[in-house]
């Protein structure tokens, strides 16, 4: 054999041994694929949520029980409410949706509430989906407020890069839809109502707040209250009642 064969015959050896190497390789991911995709998922998420300001977590905050007389009593979709103001000005109603603006005695200026149930429920939206990512969030008996309550609660100090995948994973899920929330570095109060409800209040400015409340039975809700001073808004969220309560 030539010198030249031999060259030849020297490549094509590291070739086949190239290619052994890639397929052995390639079959070693796609047999540890559940162990290295939470992994990188982590990995990219946190790259991803680097600029974001995700470590605003909720302050407890003791809600005002003592109220003034309330005014006309509210009802949408499975609840009841009042407001601390009585001067209607203007209604919207249908199934799942209330919106009541009231006058203030100053031209341009209002008060208003909007109330709106939430659903799918930010549990169904995640559990409802693939066996797999319900093997991540838990149980049926996990409930929808909990859920929320890990989410919000979530920053990244609390993902660790030799956590368990399902961890892993469920956490990058979570902190990736907290990123995704409007006012997530507005001051955030957790808060539990004399009727049994528990919620968040998200405080964007003086006069604006937007809360997710949650009824004794689980059910979502999204209430939007502007023009309001805090005590007016206590007033209202102590108000909230479950219907047939």
């Amino acid at each position: 054999m030539g010198r030249a064969d031999q060259k030849h015959s020297r490549w094509v050896r590291v070739a086949r041994r190239v290619l052994l190497l890639c397929i052995v390789l390639g079959l070693g991911l796609i047999v540890t694929y559940r162990l290295w995709v939470p992994k990188v998922l982590l990995i990219y998420t946190l790259h991803e949520l680097r600029d974001v300001h995700l470590n605003t977590v909720p302050v407890h905050k003791e809600l005002v029980r003592s109220v003034s007389a309330f005014g006309k009593l509210y009802r949408v979709d499975g609840v009841t409410f009042s407001t601390p103001w009585t001067d209607e000005m203007q209604v919207h109603s249908n199934a799942s949706v209330l919106t009541v603006r009231f006058r203030t005695g100053v031209t341009g200026h209002f008060k208003g509430i909007m109330v709106m149930q939430d659903t799918p429920t930010f549990r169904d939206t995640l559990v409802d989906g693939s066996s797999e990512v319900r093997t991540f969030f838990g149980p049926s008996s996990v409930t929808n407020y909990d859920l929320y309550t890990e989410m919000i609660n979530l920053t990244p100090a609390d993902i660790h890069f030799f956590s368990s995948n399902a961890d892993s994973l469920s956490k990058s899920i979570l902190l990736t839809l907290k990123s995704k929330m409007q006012f997530i570095s507005t001051p955030i109060y957790s808060f539990t109502t004399q009727n049994g409800f528990r919620g968040f209040e998200f405080v964007p400015s003086a006069t604006s707040t937007l809360v997710e409340l949650f009824s004794p039975k689980d059910e979502q809700y999204e209430v939007l209250i502007s023009g309001a001073t805090p005590l007016e808004t206590d007033a209202v969220l102590q108000s909230f009642k479950e219907l047939g309560n």
